[in-house]
């Protein structure tokens, strides 16, 4: 189930490993939920999101993102509390996905992972700019090009500048 651990199974197809997961999804998740291993909860959550939300498996993803923020591992549980957000957000929960994701920035911060602490505030930037907090959102925003480490994180950072400055009505900046 986790990099490095288990058997590797190779694909065909994107079809043949899409159907594979479909076929195992609700026994990795129940894995994920029940294990003893602190992280792997946070580990499924992370890898799983995509498939999760474009298949709108909403309370699977919940499932594992709650199972890992309830943990004693405080990076687990960091990043337990930033898929809650995601999935609060993408569900239009938005004062719950600011809950989420200001618990998780904290606990970021707290632990010194500075790529963590960057995620959470690029997704309260986005939460907060649903919220019509757009000068909150747009420090968050500009706090997380700060510690962007990649070019992939910095253009995803000026994506989001310019979607603030759009609500913003500042069409010259976006």
């Amino acid at each position: 189930l986790r990099p490095g651990r288990g058997p590797c199974v190779r694909f065909g197809s994107y079809d043949a490993a899409m159907a594979w997961l479909e076929d195992r999804r609700q026994a990795i998740v129940d894995a994920g939920v029940v294990s003893d291993d602190p992280t792997l909860a946070a580990a499924l959550a992370t890898s799983m999101r995509a498939f999760t939300h474009r298949r709108g498996y909403w309370d699977d993803q919940r499932r594992l993102a709650a199972a890992a923020a309830v943990q004693d591992d405080d990076r687990a549980a960091a990043q337990g509390y930033l898929e809650l957000g995601s999935v609060s957000y993408l569900r239009g929960q938005h004062v719950q996905a600011e809950a989420h994701v200001s618990h998780a920035l904290t606990l970021f911060q707290l632990l010194g992972d500075v790529p963590g602490t960057a995620r959470a505030m690029n997704n309260l930037s986005l939460v907060r700019a649903e919220l019509g907090r757009l000068g909150s959102a747009a420090v968050l925003a500009h706090e997380h090009l700060r510690l962007c480490a990649s070019p992939a994180d910095l253009s995803v950072g000026l994506d989001n500048l310019a979607l603030i400055a759009l609500r913003r009505g500042r069409f010259v900046d976006a």
